[in-house]
């Protein structure tokens, strides 16, 4: 579903229109989305040491 979000981000859809799309999502998964993604470029772990 991260890259759902991402995909959407980029299309310009905004945190609101995301959310009436997948009602079970929260702001904070939207911004963890986006948190995983600025990880995932920035070649940071993604598994808590």
């Amino acid at each position: 579903m991260v890259w759902q979000v991402l995909e959407m981000l980029k299309a310009g859809y905004g945190f609101e229109e995301i959310l009436k799309e997948f009602p079970s999502l929260t702001v904070g998964h939207i911004k963890a989305a986006l948190d995983f993604a600025a990880k995932k470029v920035a070649g940071e772990s993604l598994v808590p040491a």
